[in-house]
C-alpha cells in the first residue's frame, strides 16, 4: 500500500511538462537518453535530471546494455493506469513516426561527432 507521501512524489514528478512527455514517449517503447534527446531537443543534462526524478518516483526503471542505459516504464499497475489517464485523447502518431527513425546507431554517431 502506498502512503500519501509516496503518491505526492509521483504526482509532483508528473506535474512537469517535460517529464510527462518523457513518460508518454516511454509508453511507445523503451528509450535511451540520446533517443529522448532526439525526440525532445533538450539538453542531455536536463534529460538526466528529469530521469532522476522519474526514477526516484518509481515511474521508470533503467537497464544497462553495453554503453547504453535503456529507460522504460515501471510495470506497476497503478502507474500504468495513471499514465493511460494522462495520455487519454492525446494523438501520438507524429511522435511514433519520428521515433521510428531513432535508433542506437544514431546515438553512436552522435558520440563521435
Amino acid at each position: 500500500m502506498k502512503t500519501y507521501q509516496e503518491r505526492m512524489v509521483i504526482l509532483k514528478a508528473l506535474a512537469d511538462e517535460s517529464r510527462l512527455k518523457i513518460l508518454m514517449l516511454l509508453q511507445i517503447r523503451p528509450l535511451c537518453v540520446c533517443e529522448i534527446n532526439y525526440m525532445m531537443d533538450i539538453a542531455l543534462s536536463t534529460i538526466s535530471a528529469h530521469l532522476k526524478v522519474l526514477k526516484k518516483a518509481g515511474l521508470i526503471t533503467d537497464k544497462k546494455d553495453g554503453r547504453w542505459i535503456t529507460y522504460s516504464l515501471t510495470d506497476e499497475a497503478y502507474i500504468r493506469k495513471l499514465l493511460l489517464l494522462c495520455a487519454e485523447g492525446i494523438d501520438f502518431s507524429e511522435e511514433e513516426k519520428k521515433l521510428s527513425s531513432a535508433d542506437r546507431l544514431m546515438c553512436a554517431e552522435k558520440l563521435y561527432e
